[in-house]
């Protein structure tokens, strides 16, 4: 009888734990209304989606940053979004693709908010060493969090351009991406990407729809985004822009309602919807990684890849630097690149690392 009663209980246990699961994956799923909500992700935006009453156009709004001044030399400004925790992300980026261009070419830095904890921000504290031995951190003033990618976008242009207005490109990217830099001065050395015209490059998107799931990460409710598709957008992943595009785009933002989404707000709503400004698909810029197998030669032809641990940032920068291109022309290599490859495939027989 007890076998039974414990059974019995264990039952019921079990039964209420299915119930109280089933409940919170209803809440977190439920369709959005459209009717704005309590939500402490978006809270702020419901009081206020000024994105100049945040940038503050006018007013210096840098709290640490180095001095520099953009020689003519500089071809490609790198604008990489970090977060004040990511210490080991920065120094694998230095690392490995960071600094390995020309200096006179390319000049990089990280760019960061501070956690709003008393004043000076502990922030500030955190990363002043790095600030002191690299000279390539920019700290500004704002919250930083996932939400404010788009307020840290913002930020960065505003620091372009003040600090680099005459700088040919600008490539906007994240601390967890692998990049082809030399691949990619060779690749805006085409005519068809002129400084003085406005144009972006990258990874374009078409077609993608809103998360309406509460439990998402790119979650975005109707109140904020009603239509139910996004217009054309550069993965934030890594895009670049012209000269021309940092301006038209920075001065148009801060005029257009923020949207938690800075890929799609800044190279979707700004850039496309508002301004016009085309966007140029280039297929060796991706916005994922090969998957199961980290063979160097899957990697070799992209020039942007996604979601990389500073471990496999720095083993794979390793295997891509000493690599020799025609080895990528095997069998075996394309018989990888057919079954866990990232859809694009091509040998690049002079690429360089």
């Amino acid at each position: 009888m007890k076998t039974i009663k414990h059974g019995i209980g264990v039952c019921i246990i079990a039964l209420c734990l299915c119930l109280s699961l089933q409940l919170r994956w209803t809440v977190s799923r439920a369709p959005d209304t459209g009717q704005p909500q309590v939500d402490e992700k978006f809270e702020w935006l419901q009081e206020n989606r000024d994105v100049r009453q945040y940038v503050l156009p006018d007013v210096g709004t840098t709290l640490l940053g180095p001095e520099i001044s953009c020689s003519d030399r500089l071809r490609l400004l790198i604008l990489v979004t970090s977060a004040p925790g990511n210490r080991e992300q920065r120094q694998a980026v230095r690392d490995t693709w960071g600094y390995v261009a020309p200096v006179p070419d390319t000049r990089l830095l990280f760019f960061l908010g501070h956690d709003g904890d008393g004043w000076p921000p502990q922030t500030m504290k955190l990363v002043l060493s790095e600030v002191e031995k690299y000279g390539d951190i920019v700290v500004e003033d704002f919250i930083d969090s996932y939400h404010n990618l788009t307020l840290k976008s913002v930020f960065m242009l505003k620091w372009a351009m003040n600090h680099c207005r005459s700088v040919p490109f600008v490539l906007k990217t994240d601390d967890d991406m692998l990049i082809n830099i030399q691949a990619l001065l060779h690749e805006l050395k085409d005519d068809r990407y002129k400084p003085y015209e406005p144009l972006i490059i990258g990874r374009i998107q078409e077609g993608s729809i809103p998360y309406r799931d509460r439990s998402s990460k790119w979650y975005i409710p109707y109140w904020l985004y009603e239509a139910t598709s996004f217009p054309t957008f550069a993965s934030g992943t890594g895009y670049v822009m012209t000269q021309k595009a940092v301006s038209e785009v920075y001065y148009k933002a801060l005029d257009t309602p923020l949207l938690p989404l800075e890929d799609v707000f800044l190279t979707g709503l700004v850039a496309t919807k508002s301004l016009g400004i085309p966007l140029i698909n280039i297929p060796r810029f991706h916005n994922d990684r090969p998957r199961f197998v980290e063979h160097p030669c899957l990697y070799h032809h992209l020039i942007t890849v996604h979601e990389l641990t500073p471990t496999q940032l720095k083993r794979l920068w390793t295997a891509l630097s000493t690599l020799k291109p025609a080895k990528c022309n095997s069998l075996y290599a394309r018989f990888l690149a057919y079954f866990f490859g990232t859809g694009h495939y091509e040998v690049i027989s002079d690429v360089v690392w």
